[in-house]
């Protein structure tokens, strides 16, 4: 199936991850890949500690994760809405007046 994402419901998923506790910035971009178009996330936790024990390097760990914020947005978003892959980073690549490089993600 091939979606077309509006970008009203890329804001709405940045937004709904957004108001998962701990996150402090998000970005959501629209993928296609192997025929199909998916969303996929980016986050950078509020803080160092939090990042680390969250999404550390132990994969059982971010599995965890992974699995509390897709319940969370389950209760925010439509299904097809739901980022597919997150991935979790230390700080987002940003231009001089502070927006994130989307393009680098």
């Amino acid at each position: 199936m091939q979606h077309k994402w509006e970008k009203s419901v890329i804001l709405r998923v940045e937004e709904a991850v957004r108001t998962f506790p701990g996150v402090a910035e998000t970005a959501v971009k629209a993928v296609h890949e192997h025929g199909r178009d998916y969303l996929k996330v980016w986050i950078v936790w509020e803080k160092e500690a939090e990042r680390e024990e969250i999404a550390g390097s132990d994969s059982e760990k971010s599995g965890c994760i992974n699995m509390a914020i897709r319940e969370f947005l389950a209760e925010r978003l439509a299904d097809y809405e739901i980022p597919r892959e997150f991935v979790f980073l230390k700080e987002f690549p940003k231009t001089e007046s502070g927006k994130i490089r989307k393009k680098e993600l």
